[in-house]
């Protein structure tokens, strides 16, 4: 018997076989696809998380600000970076090498006998600023002798930076002036009431406080130093 010779009823039972059939199909790719997004969805629920200690300075300095914005950014990719203040570059290299944190946002040109310590990457340039109150912009670097100056904390690499600078032009703390060494938080807390003549800011442009001293009524110290 041919397919034309076929009866309705066989050709309706051929039909339901097919669907039959295809139902079967549809149902395995359907249970291949919802093991597929639960498998996928049990490694995103489950993955582990890496937490990293992480330090970058005072939390007044740039480094500080661009710490947040790479702990945000870490923590779309599954890392968590717990970031907290110090009182600066040294001491967070230190701390590196001491195994008491992971990872640290540093200045330049600290030291090179650190040993266990390697640099990953040079994320930016960083300037040191130099910001002074007007008549003594007027008259040069040299006019900071016998002023307070703060140079950062001591164990800051902008202390590093500034004391080198100073002593290059003959001044030296104690002797040619008085050394605030205290960190940008510190100094700020107490600025209207015990402001430095001069402070010494390690950043690259712009940056958020020394817009601030601009406003506080200090300069900065460019082409005249």
């Amino acid at each position: 018997m041919t397919d034309d010779d076929s009866t309705p009823f066989m050709r309706g039972s051929r039909g339901k076989a097919h669907r039959v059939r295809g139902n079967h199909w549809l149902a395995i790719i359907l249970l291949a696809a919802v093991a597929v997004t639960a498998f996928f969805w049990s490694r995103r629920e489950y993955r582990t998380q890496h937490v990293l200690r992480f330090r970058a300075g005072d939390i007044k300095g740039h480094r500080y600000e661009l710490a947040e914005v790479l702990r945000t950014a870490a923590a779309q990719h599954g890392m968590q970076l717990q970031l907290s203040p110090s009182g600066g570059a040294r001491q967070d290299l230190d701390d590196v090498a001491a195994g008491k944190v992971d990872l640290a946002l540093i200045s330049g040109d600290l030291r090179d006998d650190v040993s266990g310590v390697r640099q990953v990457a040079n994320l930016t340039s960083e300037a040191l600023h130099l910001f002074a109150k007007q008549e003594l912009i007027d008259l040069g670097i040299t006019s900071l002798k016998g002023k307070r100056i703060a140079t950062g904390g001591p164990e800051s690499g902008t202390s590093h930076l500034a004391l080198r600078v100073l002593e290059f032009v003959g001044l030296q703390p104690g002797r040619d002036f008085e050394n605030v060494a205290a960190t940008p938080t510190e100094w700020w807390a107490r600025i209207e009431t015990d402001q430095p003549d001069a402070i010494f800011m390690l950043s690259p442009l712009p940056f958020r406080s020394g817009d601030e001293l601009i406003r506080t009524g200090f300069k900065t110290c460019v082409s005249r130093c």
